[in-house]
């Protein structure tokens, strides 16, 4: 297999998690960002992938773009791989980016929101997007009270693998090149629905934990718990309605998120309560953006969405307060 010629669409957390295992794998990396990020990036910078030491690297031999016509002159590319959040995703510049691209480039969509991938799938034809998950943890480091040097950081769960889906010969390349760089991937039928499955559960209690200041002590109080796991209820009947039912039976019973709240502080390499607030709060318009979707998608279709649409106000009501006044 020739190496990838790869366009990273962001160079946050997870494009720097994605690009230092395709590197090392052997593909040509250049990175898309902003103007102003493209300074930042040159000549390399520092990061931490703590599944393989706890020493820090370094991100270096890639190339950087900022434009649709600078992307046209690197490419064309094998495969475009979309980190960027969703409420970022639609508009013109990322049409524009993916008609330079290539006509035949692979567009990898890890975005969770809903119609996310159909929104790429309408730009590109579906024959051409692959749809992947992501199945670890990455941010900026470092985070409140931890001594280490500023990068991005990252960390698979154990026996985790990156998934992706869509046709073999465009899976199967960019399945190989990570695990060649040392991140574990696989192919699946349909990571965009399993996508859907782990967001549709997730998000809610993430809401709910900001709407409660972070402490994640407070999450499983009866309050906040039963907004929570009411408004994944009504998510998972919107976007996932055959996924299995163990998650929300596991999330539904308060003591055992008590229980698993305290045993991931044993086995993760950071607090994860200043990595969820730190993290969910770079990413708050997106979670915004999410349940308004929510929302607007059950209204078309008669479905219930009373305690997403109660998130939604918690969020808006924590925003109004933090809004500068006079």
């Amino acid at each position: 297999m020739s190496a990838l010629k790869v366009l990273m669409v962001g160079a946050g957390a997870v494009g720097q998690t994605y690009g230092f295992h395709l590197l090392r794998g052997g593909a040509e990396l250049t990175f898309y960002v902003r103007p102003g990020k493209v300074a930042g990036l040159r000549g390399g910078v520092v990061v931490h992938p703590l599944n393989l030491s706890r020493a820090p690297r370094r991100l270096e031999g890639y190339a950087v773009v900022s434009d649709a016509a600078q992307v046209a002159t690197a490419g064309p590319f094998d495969v475009v791989i979309l980190t960027v959040p969703s409420d970022a995703l639609r508009g013109a510049w990322c049409t524009d980016l993916l008609a330079a691209a290539g006509p035949d480039a692979t567009v990898v969509a890890l975005q969770p929101g809903p119609q996310d991938q159909q929104w790429v799938a309408d730009q590109v034809g579906a024959e051409r997007v692959v749809a992947g998950l992501i199945a670890l943890l990455a941010w900026f480091a470092p985070l409140p009270g931890v001594d280490r040097a500023p990068g991005v950081a990252w960390w698979r769960p154990p026996f985790g693998k990156l998934p992706f889906s869509g046709a073999p010969a465009r899976v199967q390349p960019l399945v190989q090149t990570l695990r060649k760089g040392g991140m574990p991937a696989k192919a699946v039928p349909d990571a965009a629905q399993a996508g859907a499955a782990a967001s549709a559960v997730m998000m809610p209690f993430i809401a709910a934990l900001e709407s409660v200041g972070w402490q994640l002590a407070r999450l499983p109080e009866p309050e906040p718990h039963g907004l929570a796991l009411g408004a994944a209820r009504e998510i998972r009947a919107l976007v996932a309605p055959k996924a299995s039912d163990l998650p929300l039976k596991i999330m539904g019973r308060r003591g055992l998120l008590r229980v698993g709240l305290r045993v991931a502080r044993w086995f993760m390499p950071m607090d994860l309560q200043t990595y969820t607030q730190a993290h969910f709060t770079k990413v708050g318009a997106q979670t915004r953006f999410m349940f308004a979707r929510y929302v607007e998608l059950a209204r078309e279709r008669g479905l219930a969405a009373d305690h997403v649409q109660g998130l939604l106000d918690r969020l808006a009501a924590l925003d109004a307060k933090r809004a500068p006044t006079g």
